[in-house]
């Protein structure tokens, strides 16, 4: 197994990182990404000619795959991450060498409405997603909402699979304890209007005034960071909202183990791995219905329509009243068995097989 980038190059990039041109130059770069042989070739983005991006991906991937094909041989199957621009780099690939290719869609994009969706799916994105999705020999879906979308585009015979993606549930391990005086409430994720960010203050200081005893932690980074931390100002909020901005692997565990629900309201998901986490360590979710309706059962959390500040203050007052209603060890045990790296690794095995399987 071996992995391949052909990854654009922003003008942007290159006052931070003068190096960067650079990387033009060179064929392929090669590297072992914790044991695995990686490459990657760069090609330069021009930020006024998108349209251009699906053909340059696709010519830089085939580029990548000559040089991984000299360095380890033919591949039997190739796994694209995103039809956006990967998948119909492998659609590619598969023209013009032959090789078969599963694709990956993880973007929340797809679960919208036609209506909502023509700003970020605009018309000139379907021919190549056309041929994206055609093309493959399964459509693993990170959530089986993004259908709404992609199995339009599908030809008759194209199969769809629910994959989600996986967490490390042995590092996030269960919580030693779920009881305390405080009741703390966790967010992670970007600090962004589609998150629900402004919504979840809302409600949180809806929530706060009933019970003082609660907390609310947000853990991310984004372009709502300085309203909100005016907003908890203002409302006089500054010594029950911490705002942990970005955290490591050691720092996201220790936030979601001290905290009692998680609370995620986006706008859309396509897989919302923060509550995948969070169901890890064994605590309850709260989401908005933008996120996948397979994602955890009914005693695992609860949903709420997005952008309704008072539907997510009755819910999270309902956890704080109910606080002990909530079985955590079967909340872990689902994520375990639908999210643990062994569960999703199988799965995807058995979609390869299957892929090589209907080539031969």
């Amino acid at each position: 197994m071996a992995v391949a980038y052909a990854r654009p190059l922003w003008p942007r990039e290159l006052p931070h990182d003068p190096r960067a041109l650079c990387r033009l130059g060179r064929s392929c770069e090669e590297a072992l990404d914790e044991g695995i042989p990686s490459f990657r070739r760069h090609w330069l983005a021009v930020p006024s000619r998108e349209r251009l991006e699906p053909a340059q991906t696709a010519r830089c991937a085939r580029a990548l795959l000559r040089h991984v094909v000299r360095r380890w041989g033919r591949p039997d199957l190739i796994h694209a991450h995103s039809t956006m621009w990967a998948g119909f780099a492998a659609y590619s690939i598969r023209k013009h060498f032959g090789i078969p290719y599963v694709v990956t869609e993880p973007r929340g994009r797809f679960s919208l409405p036609d209506a909502m969706a023509l700003d970020l799916l605009p018309a000139w994105y379907r021919p190549y997603l056309r041929k994206a999705v055609g093309g493959a020999r399964t459509v693993a879906l990170v959530g089986s909402h993004l259908a709404t979308q992609l199995e339009p585009l599908a030809r008759p015979g194209t199969k769809f699979a629910a994959i989600p993606y996986g967490v490390d549930t042995e590092f996030l391990s269960m919580a030693k304890s779920f009881s305390g005086d405080a009741f703390r409430f966790v967010f992670v994720g970007s600090l962004a209007h589609q998150k629900g960010v402004l919504t979840l203050l809302d409600a949180f200081h809806q929530v706060h005034l009933a019970h003082p005893e609660t907390h609310l932690t947000m853990v991310g980074e984004g372009p709502e960071a300085a309203a909100l931390s005016a907003i908890v100002s203002e409302r006089c909020l500054s010594k029950s909202v911490e705002f942990l901005g970005h955290v490591t692997r050691v720092g996201l565990r220790d936030a979601l183990q001290r905290s009692q629900v998680c609370v995620l309201p986006s706008e859309f998901e396509g897989l919302p791995v923060s509550l995948c986490e969070a169901m890890s360590v064994g605590i309850p979710v709260i989401a908005s219905r933008g996120s996948p309706a397979e994602l955890f059962p009914e005693y695992a959390g609860t949903w709420v329509p997005f952008g309704d500040a008072r539907a997510l203050a009755d819910a999270m007052s309902h956890m704080v009243r109910h606080r002990g209603a909530y079985d955590h060890r079967r909340i872990r045990a689902f994520a375990v068995s639908q999210y643990g790296y062994d569960a999703i690794g199988q799965r995807i095995l058995a979609m390869y097989r299957t892929a090589i399987r209907n080539e031969s």
